[in-house]
C-alpha cells in the first residue's frame, strides 16, 4: 500500500453524553482503578488516575480498516477515555518496518500478515486490538474484461499482481487457489502498487490482480474488470485482516493508557458496525468517492481481540512458508 495521504486528527466537539457512554466510561474507569491500585474500589473514592500519556501516536494507512479510529475521534470516544490520538500517516510498502520501541508511533496499525512477517521473531511485540475482518467481496482477484482466464485451472502458473510480495494478498490468493490445484509455488508474483495493476493487466504483463477495497470496486467501475475469485470466502472466510500492535516497553510503562485505548477502541469498533456511519467518514480520510463507498462490500470491525482467530492467520502463513517458524499468538497479547 503506497498511499501517503495524511490522516487528519480531529478534536471532539463538546456535546451531551448519553447514558450508554456514561456506563462505558464507568467500566473503563473501573478497569484503570483496579490496575493502578490492585484492590477493590469503594464509595466516595477519588477519581482514578488518568492515562500516563494523554496523546497517543497511532500509525495508520488511508484504508477502510481504520474507519473506527476516525469515528472514535469524530464522536469524542477517545477523548472521553482521556486520550487524544495523533494519527501518523505511514509508508508500510513492501518490507518497511517500524521500530515499535523507538519509532515515530506508540501504536501501529497494519495487516496481521505484515505484523507477523516483520515482528514474528520479536518477543517484544504486543497485540493490542483487532481492526478489520474479511467479509464476502472485501478482497478478491480480478481479471481484464476480455480475459480468457476464467477458472483457476486455466492457468497452472498464473502471473498475479500483489502489492506486497510477502503480504496479505499472497496468503489469501495462495489459500484460495490451492483447492483448485494451483500450488503457491507455481504462482508468479508481480509486486506492484494497487494503482498500477490495471495497466499491467491491460498490457498483458499479469493475468490477474489481487485487490482490496476501494480498488476492487473502483476498477470494476472504471475499467470493467471482472471478479475472478472472491478471496474472502471458503477457506478464507471471516479472516482477520488487520489490527493494532505496540512494543513491550510501551505496554509495560503505560498500562492505564493501554487500557484506555482498548476501552475506547472497543466502543469505536462497535460504532463502526453501523455501515452508514462508516460511509460518512470514509471520504474524509481515505479520499474515496461517496458513489464508490456506496457500492463497496463492507467488512467487519471486531470489538475485541481474540487470540484463537489471529492464530488462524499465523498457522496459514506457516503452512504457505510465509513464516520460518510457528508463532503462538497468545504469547504476544498485551496483558
Amino acid at each position: 500500500m503506497t498511499r501517503n495521504d495524511t490522516a487528519a486528527t480531529r478534536r471532539p466537539a463538546p456535546g451531551r453524553t448519553s447514558r450508554r457512554t456514561l456506563l462505558a466510561g464507568g467500566v473503563a474507569a473501573g478497569a484503570w482503578l483496579l490496575g493502578a491500585c490492585g484492590g477493590r474500589g469503594s464509595e466516595g473514592q477519588s477519581t482514578p488516575p488518568p492515562p500516563e500519556k494523554g496523546v497517543v501516536r497511532v500509525g495508520v494507512l488511508p484504508v477502510p480498516d481504520v474507519a473506527a479510529l476516525h469515528l472514535g475521534i469524530r464522536d469524542g470516544i477517545f477523548a472521553r477515555h482521556g486520550l487524544h490520538l495523533d494519527l501518523v500517516s505511514m509508508d508500510l510498502t513492501g518490507e518497511n518496518r517500524v521500530d515499535l520501541d523507538a519509532g515515530p508511533v506508540d501504536v501501529l496499525f497494519d495487516s496481521w500478515v505484515s505484523v507477523f512477517t516483520n515482528y514474528g521473531g520479536n518477543r517484544d511485540l504486543r497485540l493490542v486490538g483487532e481492526a478489520y475482518q474479511s467479509a464476502p467481496l472485501t478482497t478478491g482477484l480480478v481479471t481484464p474484461r476480455d480475459s480468457t482466464y476464467r477458472k483457476p485451472r486455466d492457468r497452472p502458473k498464473p502471473r498475479i499482481a500483489v502489492n506486497n510480495p510477502k503480504g496479505l494478498g499472497v496468503l489469501l490468493t495462495s489459500t484460495a487457489l490451492h483447492p483448485h490445484g494451483v500450488a503457491a509455488g507455481d504462482i508468479q508474483w508481480a509486486h506492484l502498487p494497487f494503482e498500477a495493476m490495471s495497466g499491467a493487466m491491460t498490457r498483458g504483463e499479469v493475468d490477474a490482480a489481487w485487490l482490496i477495497e476501494p480498488y476492487l470496486t473502483g476498477l470494476q467501475i472504471s475499467a470493467g474488470t471482472q471478479l475472478f475469485a472472491d478471496t474472502a470466502t471458503g477457506p478464507t472466510a471471516d479472516m482477520p485482516l488487520s489490527g493494532y500492535v505496540c512494543g513491550r516497553k510501551f505496554a509495560e510503562r503505560n498500562p492505564r493508557t493501554l487500557a484506555a485505548f482498548r476501552a475506547a477502541l472497543t466502543e469505536a469498533q462497535h460504532r463502526a458496525g453501523d455501515r452508514a456511519e462508516v460511509a460518512k467518514v470514509l471520504p474524509s480520510y481515505a479520499g474515496i468517492d461517496p458513489s464508490t463507498v456506496a457500492l463497496m462490500a463492507p467488512g467487519v470491525y471486531p470489538p475485541t481481540l481474540t487470540a484463537v482467530k489471529i492464530q488462524r492467520v499465523a498457522d496459514l502463513m506457516r503452512a504457505y512458508n510465509l513464516l520460518p517458524a510457528p508463532i503462538q499468538v497468545n504469547d504476544f497479547i498485551a496483558r
